[in-house]
């Protein structure tokens, strides 16, 4: 099994849904959901696995709970 490490900027009670990779790599993601609840913590994984074809389970959220600078860790099979 294959793991990564990603960097994301994520910015909850957004319009809209959104996840853009820069140049550098770096994951800007703006979510509809709330911060409250660890809510759009969830969503942005979904949103990670949805972009790497990944079950939800193989994105963890390894650094960032409560900062909207985070680090997730995605496994491949």
């Amino acid at each position: 099994m294959s793991t990564t490490t990603i960097r994301a900027t994520v910015k909850p009670d957004a319009h809209r849904d959104r996840l853009v990779v820069d140049s550098a790599g770096v994951f800007s993601i703006t979510v509809k959901e709330p911060a409250t609840g660890n809510r759009a913590n969830e969503r942005v994984r979904e949103m990670l696995a949805h972009h790497f074809k990944l079950p939800n389970n193989h994105i963890r959220l390894i650094a960032g709970r409560d900062s909207p600078r985070k680090r997730f860790s995605i496994s491949r099979v």
